[in-house]
C-alpha cells in the first residue's frame, strides 16, 4: 500500500512539473490525481485509500480558496455552495465505492468456501462409490460360500441317508444270522457313531449356513444406507453448485456496480472542472460555434458546456486525437 501511494504522489509531482503555468493548473493536477486513484484502487486497501481521497480533497479545496479570491463577492456564496454539494456527492461516490469492495471481498470469500464444500462433497462421493463396491464384492464372495456350504450339507444329507440304509440292511442281516451277531453288533456301534458324527457336522453346517445369511442381510442393509447417503450427498452437491452459481452472478453484478461508479466520478470531476473554468473566466473568453473544437480551443471559450468530451481513439486505421463535439442530437419519433 505504501509503495503504491508513493506511486501516486510521484506520478503527480512529475505531472505537476511537466505542466506550464496557468490558471487552470489545479484542476489539471486534481484530474491527474483522481485518474491515479482510479488506476490504483484494486492495488490498494481501502482503508489506505482514503489518504489518497483525503490528498484529493487538500487540492479541491486550495483551489476553492483561490477561485474564491479571484471571484467577486457576488458569485462567492453560489460558488461555494456548488463546491460543497460537489464534495458531499464525491463522499458518498467514496463511501459508496468502498462499500462495494469490501462486499466483493465478502462475496469472492463465499464463493472460495462453496467452491471447497463442493470439492469435499466430490470427495466424499467418491469414497462411498469405493465402499459399495467393496461391500458388493464381500456380499458375492458370501453368496458363493453360501453356495458351497448348502452344497455340502447336501452331500452330508446324502452320506446320511446311505449310513442308515446300511444299518437297516445289517440289522436284518443280524436278526437273520446269529453267527455274525457280534461283528455286526460291533458294526452297528461303528456305524452309530459315524452317523452322531455327520450329524454333529450337519447341525454345524446349518449354524454357519445360518450366519453367512444374517451377516450378507446386514451387508445388504449397509449397502441399502450407503445409496441412501450417497443420494443424499448427491442433492447437497446439486444445491451447493445453486448456491455457488448465485453468489458467482452476484459478484459479477458487484463488480458492474463498481465500474459504474468508477465512470460516475470521474464524469463528476469532468463536470467539475468545467464549472470552476466557466466561472473563472466568463468575462475573458469567446463564444464557440464550430461542430467539433481541439482540447486548446475548448479551454479558451466561455460556453464550455456545450460541447463533450471525445477520448483519443483509432478510425480507419488512424489515430485521432481527442477532441470536444456538440452533442448530438437525438431524432424524435
Amino acid at each position: 500500500d505504501y509503495e503504491q501511494l508513493e506511486k501516486i504522489l510521484v506520478n503527480l509531482v512529475l505531472f505537476t512539473s511537466s505542466r506550464q503555468p496557468s490558471q487552470v493548473i489545479f484542476s489539471e493536477v486534481i484530474d491527474k490525481l483522481a485518474v491515479e486513484i482510479a488506476q490504483n484502487s484494486n492495488q490498494i486497501s481501502p482503508y489506505r485509500l482514503r489518504l489518497a481521497y483525503k490528498l484529493d480533497e487538500l487540492m479541491k479545496a486550495i483551489s476553492s480558496r483561490i477561485v474564491l479570491d479571484s471571484i467577486g463577492s457576488t458569485t462567492d456564496s453560489d460558488y461555494q455552495s456548488l463546491v460543497a454539494e460537489l464534495r458531499s456527492r464525491i463522499n458518498l461516490l467514496s463511501n459508496q465505492f468502498n462499500n462495494l469492495l469490501k462486499t466483493k471481498q465478502q462475496s469472492e470469500i463465499e464463493v472460495h468456501r462453496r467452491v471447497q464444500e463442493i470439492s469435499n462433497l466430490t470427495r466424499s462421493l467418491s469414497d462411498l462409490h469405493r465402499a459399495i463396491s467393496n461391500r458388493d464384492d464381500d456380499i458375492a464372495a458370501l453368496r458363493k460360500s453360501n453356495q458351497q456350504l448348502t452344497e455340502l450339507a447336501r452331500r452330508k444329507e446324502s452320506q446320511i441317508n446311505n449310513l442308515e440304509n446300511s444299518i437297516s440292511e445289517l440289522q436284518r442281516d443280524i436278526e437273520s444270522s446269529t453267527e455274525a451277531n457280534e461283528r455286526g453288533k460291533s458294526q452297528i456301534g461303528y456305524l452309530h457313531n459315524q452317523l452322531s458324527q455327520l450329524k454333529q457336522e450337519k447341525k454345524d453346517l446349518q449354524d454357519r449356513i445360518q450366519s453367512v445369511t444374517e451377516y450378507a442381510r446386514k451387508k445388504e442393509l449397509e449397502v441399502s444406507n450407503l445409496e441412501s447417503d450417497k443420494s443424499e450427498l448427491e442433492r447437497q452437491k446439486l444445491e451447493l453448485n445453486r448456491k455457488y452459481q448465485s453468489l458467482y452472478n452476484n459478484y459479477q453484478q458487484k463488480q458492474n456496480e463498481v465500474a459504474n461508479l468508477e465512470k460516475e466520478m470521474e464524469e463528476l470531476s469532468k463536470g467539475n472542472q468545467s464549472k470552476v473554468h466557466k466561472t473563472s473566466q466568463a468575462t475573458t473568453q469567446s463564444v464557440a460555434t464550430n461542430p467539433k473544437i481541439s482540447v486548446q480551443e475548448w479551454k479558451q471559450i466561455s460556453n464550455q458546456g456545450d460541447y463533450e468530451y471525445v477520448k483519443g481513439h483509432v478510425r480507419n486505421g488512424k489515430w485521432v486525437n481527442e477532441y470536444y463535439r456538440r452533442p448530438r442530437r437525438r431524432q424524435v419519433k
